[in-house]
């Protein structure tokens, strides 16, 4: 399945698919347009929320802090925006 970004304000925003408590970190494959994230905190307190920003910022080479959550904090469907272009953002989760 295609990975679905929309631009934003100056930025791209992805949707996630945040699976916690998984058995390692790790980026994976688009299902229904989001993109599959796994991580190993539980989800409380936003530990897994923290864990899959940081990881999906690492993976665009960006700062964790310039993601922004734009929807989902208690649940594992997310919308967050990055300040990159949709291109940039399809060639960094490729690689």
């Amino acid at each position: 399945m295609t990975l679905e970004l929309r631009e934003s304000e100056g930025g791209t925003v992805i949707r996630l698919k945040v699976r916690p408590q998984a058995g390692r970190d790790g980026i994976g494959t688009c299902h229904g347009g989001a993109l599959r994230v796994h991580v190993s905190p539980a989800p409380e307190r936003g530990k897994a929320t923290r864990a899959a920003l940081a990881l999906l910022a690492r993976a665009l080479g960006l700062p964790a802090a310039s993601l922004r959550l734009l929807t989902g904090a208690t649940s594992p469907d997310k919308s967050v925006w990055v300040p990159l272009p949709a291109p940039d953002v399809h060639s960094k989760l490729r690689s």
